[in-house]
């Protein structure tokens, strides 16, 4: 028998002009942005892709679409928008090349458009937050992108704030780790995004300026507690001040941070007073307690108080003094001064004093020379426990004979 005949080819698909490409990506779009049906704007979109006049044309009307559409409309529409295109950039149909290019394109507007539209640094993060994500667009080309454009001097668009609103809109699209990992990696050199005139203070002052400080929030806080130190608040001025900057972290964490800033200020203060080796001469601290009582109230709200983790708080503070008289080398009797201090304003209890005591924990540097240090302290910790146990039984042995009388 003869073989059977060919089949034949399926006529060629007809390829779609810019034109209806663009009608078919909206509809795409549209229809994802109203179900979030991912396999079904996947299936058209690969559908498509082989009848787009080249590789690069599918992408690259897909994302000008979506920012047309979705740039300006409400946040639920952009966040779908930005969904879309980090799943067609995962399969493969949007590339890195099409990606960059609408986002440069954008960045390159930004300062026009914000004379009418003064969020638009904002929008343009909220679509680009997902593919971020996904590896479609870098951090590092906002940044070089925002530089190019004259950014860093802007007042409607200024750079750091544009690379905050990246930052910040991949953290509420996916999370602060995935955030957090975007900005690690990236390497962005946060004083160039400044102007000149900005770049004498340090990162953590220039991170908290962007509204970056969540990335590290322990510097952040530090950096924003030196800087009241330094001012005349107070009170619950000072306490809201804080408590803005500490939003989420543990208490012991702020009790920490508190009590380092407070301890750094008081050297300052120290060395400005008698010079670098004040530390060293007898009863140094008893001369200078000034500076630190000054801080008492920050102290008892921060380390005593503690927001209901008290003990946690105090050992927190006192790890804090172990760290600081150990980079001082433990001149004299400081460590015991300070303790005593502590112990006799009631900021620190004997409770959380024993706790630090016996922690076993090595990741702050000093603690074998500490105790050391502190036997002095201890002995007398041990006799005032004893005296208040005496003149506690002595009140209950009145009570009782009044009582019988």
């Amino acid at each position: 028998g003869s073989a059977p005949p060919a089949r034949p080819e399926p006529p060629a698909r007809e390829t779609l002009s810019a034109e209806r490409l663009e009608r078919r990506m909206q509809s795409h779009l549209e229809e994802f942005v109203s179900t979030g049906d991912a396999k079904e704007l996947v299936t058209c979109a690969k559908d498509d892709a082989p009848r787009a006049e080249s590789p690069e044309a599918l992408g690259s009307t897909v994302v000008a679409k979506a920012l047309e559409l979705y740039l300006e409309a409400k946040p639920a529409q952009r966040d779908a928008a930005s969904k879309a295109l980090a799943i067609l950039h995962t399969e493969g149909l949007v590339s890195k090349q099409s990606m960059e290019q609408a986002l440069g394109e954008q960045l390159e507007m930004a300062e026009d458009v914000a004379i009418d539209v003064p969020p638009i640094a904002t929008f343009i993060a909220e679509v680009f937050a997902r593919p971020m994500a996904a590896g479609a667009v870098s951090l590092a080309f906002v940044a070089d992108t925002a530089k190019e454009n004259g950014l860093v001097d802007s007042s409607s668009v200024p750079a750091g704030k544009l690379v905050a609103a990246f930052v910040d809109a991949v953290r509420d699209a996916c999370g602060a780790d995935k955030a957090k990992a975007l900005w690690e990696n990236a390497g962005v050199d946060v004083k160039a995004l400044v102007p000149e005139a900005n770049r004498g203070a340090s990162e953590d002052e220039l991170l908290l300026q962007m509204g970056l400080g969540w990335l590290d929030q322990d510097k952040a806080l530090e950096a924003k507690v030196r800087s009241l130190l330094e001012g005349s608040r107070e009170g619950a001025d000072l306490y809201a001040e804080i408590d803005g900057a500490a939003e989420g972290m543990h208490p012991a964490s702020v009790a920490a941070v508190v009590t380092r800033c407070v301890l750094g200020h008081w050297r300052a203060a120290v060395e400005q007073d008698a010079g670098a080796e004040a530390f060293k001469a007898p009863e140094a601290f008893k001369t200078h307690a000034k500076h630190m009582h000054r801080h008492k109230p920050l102290l008892s709200h921060y380390v005593a108080g503690g927001g209901g983790g008290s003990t946690r708080c105090q050992v927190a503070a006192l790890y804090e003094v172990q760290r600081f008289c150990d980079g001082l080398g433990f001149p004299g009797d400081l460590v015991q001064s300070i303790f005593r201090y502590l112990y006799a304003v009631d900021i620190c209890f004997e409770e959380a004093i024993n706790e630090w005591r016996e922690d076993t924990d090595e990741s702050v540097p000093g603690k074998t020379k500490a105790l050391i240090k502190l036997n002095q302290f201890f002995d007398f910790l041990a006799q005032d426990g004893e005296d208040e146990e005496g003149e506690e039984e002595d009140e209950e042995d009145e009570e009782e004979e009044e009582e019988e009388g």
